[in-house]
């Protein structure tokens, strides 16, 4: 833990590269090999992914404070114009908006944070046996699966059955899906 207290609720692979910087002779081509990247550059666009931006006063990655970018409505709420079009000058133009954006909160939420809307991993009881099936994979897909799963704490067995399921009721085959649920 740093003094800032920057690694809170950061992924594990964050607080390490986070904690290889405090060290006073820390050399970040070296940090990036050590934590898996091909150079120094591959890491700071891993860790601003991560939201971490590099901060020149600390010799460290801090989380980002975000930015604000232009967003538009492609549809906003009548309510947000009087009875000739134009805008409403007081506050109360921005009630219909507030509401709008609330009715809209878990999609904005999703948007926002890129995860679903409670963050939640599913689950899934599935009946029947484990049964072993080799796979071919991509060497970073295979560790970005390694690092989640100690990160989240649950089984690789279970991320790619929950990832298979939700591929296999997106891509047409929901109804074989929800039969199997429902049989549990």
């Amino acid at each position: 833990m740093n003094k800032t207290g920057e690694k809170n609720y950061a992924p594990i692979k964050v607080e390490n590269i986070i904690s290889a910087f405090e060290s006073p002779d820390a050399e970040p081509k070296l940090i990036a090999k050590q934590y898996g990247f091909k150079n120094h550059i591959e890491m700071a666009d891993y860790m601003k992914n991560k939201g971490y931006e590099w901060n020149i006063l600390k010799n460290n990655y801090i989380k980002s404070t975000g930015s604000v970018e232009k967003f538009e409505i492609s549809n906003p709420p009548a309510e947000m114009f009087d009875i000739e079009g134009h805008e409403q000058d007081d506050i109360n133009k921005y009630i219909p908006f507030i509401k709008f954006l609330y009715e809209k909160r878990n999609k904005m939420y999703q948007f926002l944070n890129g995860v679903k809307e409670d963050g939640k991993i599913p689950r899934y009881a599935l009946p029947g046996i484990a049964r072993t099936k080799a796979i071919y994979m991509n060497d970073t897909v295979a560790r970005l699966i390694a690092d989640f799963s100690r990160e989240k704490n649950i089984t690789q067995r279970e991320i790619v059955e929950t990832a298979l399921i939700e591929f296999l009721q997106k891509y047409g085959y929901k109804a074989e899906i929800q039969t199997i649920l429902k049989n549990n």
